[in-house]
């Protein structure tokens, strides 16, 4: 028997700077409800409580989607159409879109709202008019961004970049400017976030900027897309981010944009959309008729899981509220395109818990329990060494006829960071409390 030392951590130094899962299964798709409104924006903030926005109604859920229900807003909600939302807690919420001037008489009026009860109540909040907000992220229950049009200007000329620090009570302006198109925002923390802009916005002059001091500054980050054919999906990370761009491509960053990674799906060129929750990522096809939705559950860094949807049709929202359950929307190809929203339940206990780094002759598979070492047959002979942070080294019994994998009871090591080294090869990662 061979002592071996080993180590945890989410981070790799070498090869493989992401973690992936030690294996992944599908779960299954149901249809909710036939005939649903219209539908622009859906946020779920737990399994069973989420909210839909669409025309003339924002409708909520607190069973798991069994059944919605339309909330009270102070407006006239019969000619309001609902663009955006964000909800930085269960209780706190923010809704904005715009009154609807067609067969009205009256000037398009923006309107944003808020609640503090989870959508009980709500209250409209002062609001320049002369700009129709399309897109709200608030990041924490105080700070947060919109995007807005200038109202006298065509439907597809975004104009406005504000910021609120009190809640949505005052907004400073951060760019205004008829020239400058920003189509896609999202913030990962108050202060750190992308925006950019959507190709058929501004299809001579694709940008994509990164901001990490709450766009006090901000940066071109698109270097090594060029040229981007556009952005339809963008959700930052902790380290990076996804997007997928208008002409069929997929991109990871690990370093907050500086660069990024051109992946490609197999199979399936694709004009989509992701969501996501944690290391569960969905992702589906917009501009085509599917009944199929891919699932990575490693940050997208492979997509081995194809889930069936019960119905076929053009998907056109995603929510992922945790590891157990996703819902979307979709415009069904029936004869009648009933509009339906479905979910998704993680029935076969799709693993996301289970982390995997590697460099060179060692690999890492690990979660708060156990441990999985797989390394060449030749290496068999040799003793993977194990440190703690400190330094210390941590004895592991190593078959000698383990045949390239070895698993150790991980319970007994205390939570933190651990090295792992074989051969020159090294490996960082970390068990966490249990």
């Amino acid at each position: 028997m061979k002592l071996a030392t080993l180590f945890l951590t989410v981070v790799a130094v070498g090869s493989s700077l992401l973690p992936a899962p030690c294996s992944g299964q599908s779960g299954s798709w149901k249809t909710l409800r036939t005939t649903f409104l219209v539908s622009y924006d859906m946020v779920f903030t737990s399994d069973d409580t989420g909210y839909v926005a669409g025309q003339h109604a924002v409708l909520r859920t607190t069973d798991g989607g069994t059944s919605f229900h339309p909330l009270p807003f102070p407006v006239d909600t019969s000619h309001t159409i609902f663009e955006s939302m964000s909800f930085p807690t269960h209780q706190i919420g923010y809704v904005c879109g715009y009154i609807d001037s067609t067969n009205t008489g009256l000037k398009a009026v923006s309107v944003l709202m808020k609640t503090t009860d989870g959508g009980g109540t709500w209250i409209r909040l002062p609001l320049d008019s002369s700009f129709d907000l399309f897109k709200i992220d608030f990041p924490t229950p105080i700070v947060g961004y919109y995007m807005a049009y200038a109202s006298n200007a065509g439907a597809s000329t975004p104009a406005r970049l504000a910021k609120t620090i009190d809640g949505g009570m005052t907004w400073k302006t951060i760019i205004f400017d008829d020239t400058f198109l920003v189509s896609r925002m999202s913030f990962r923390n108050e202060n750190e976030g992308f925006f950019g802009h959507e190709y058929k916005l501004m299809p001579t002059s694709v940008r994509l900027f990164y901001t990490g001091d709450g766009l006090a500054t901000s940066e071109v980050r698109d270097g090594s897309l060029a040229p981007i054919g556009g952005v339809t999906s963008l959700i930052p990370t902790s380290d990076g981010a996804w997007l997928i761009t208008t002409d069929y491509r997929y991109a990871r960053s690990i370093d907050n944009g500086r660069s990024w990674k051109l992946d490609t799906i197999p199979g399936e060129d694709f004009a989509g959309l992701l969501a996501a929750s944690g290391r569960l990522v969905f992702e589906a096809n917009q501009s085509l008729s599917v009944d199929t939705i891919h699932v990575s559950t490693d940050y997208g860094l492979t997509w081995p899981v194809k889930t069936g949807l019960s119905d076929k049709g053009f998907i056109e929202l995603m929510s992922v509220p945790s590891k157990k359950t996703a819902y979307l929307t979709m415009q069904s190809d029936t004869f009648e395109h009933q509009k339906v929203i479905m979910k998704w339940t993680n029935t076969d206990n799709l693993t996301v818990e289970s982390l995997r780094v590697s460099n060179g002759d060692l690999s890492v598979c690990y979660n708060a329990n156990l441990v999985e070492f797989r390394y060449s047959a030749k290496a068999i002979g040799n003793s993977i060494q194990l440190y703690d942070m400190m330094g210390r080294t941590q004895p592991i019994e190593l078959p000698t006829n383990s045949r390239g994998v070895t698993r150790l009871n991980a319970s007994r090591l205390k939570p933190g960071v651990y090295f792992a080294a074989l051969n020159g090869s090294r490996v960082k990662f970390m068990i966490g409390a249990r």
